[in-house]
């Protein structure tokens, strides 16, 4: 338990989650319409969420995964990145209970890439990684522990 609670590995996920969050972000923020699509496919929202979905979802995950980065508010960044994460895996199950042969839009909708176990296990794999993130308490190269320093 005590390696979950190592600093460095705590960047490292930091780094790598954040980096993942927000390049995704980046790429679905330029295209809403074929965002819109991406998410209509899905067949989780109604008609009238889907265009607000493809507007807000993108933004949330570039400031999430910018404040991963810079360890800028990482309680709740972290809590905005599981709870994404954790959409994702609930949005790729149901696609993948419907039968739905559909891209999963996870890095935009150049990619390509169809809904399926695999997509799945890279999605709880960056689930897993926030586990030390959540469990370190004093987090290195951190925006929030060089301004906690500044008010003292």
């Amino acid at each position: 338990m005590n390696c979950l609670r190592n600093p460095m590995l705590a960047l490292c996920a930091r780094f790598l989650v954040g980096g993942v969050i927000l390049y995704a972000g980046l790429s679905k923020i330029g295209d809403p319409s074929a965002m819109a699509g991406v998410i209509e496919n899905y067949r989780l929202l109604p008609t009238n969420l889907v265009n607000p979905a493809a507007v807000i979802l993108p933004g949330i995950e570039i400031v999430a995964g910018f404040c991963l980065l810079e360890g800028f508010l990482i309680r709740g960044s972290r809590l905005i990145a599981t709870a994404l994460i954790l959409l994702f895996l609930g949005a790729i199950l149901w696609a993948i209970a419907q039968g739905l042969d559909i891209e999963c839009g996870c890095f935009g909708t150049s990619d390509a890439e169809r809904v399926g176990w695999a997509v799945f296990a890279r999605d709880f794999l960056l689930l897993l990684l926030l586990v030390p993130v959540w469990f370190t308490e004093k987090h290195l190269f951190a925006l929030d522990e060089w301004l906690a320093k500044q008010r003292k």
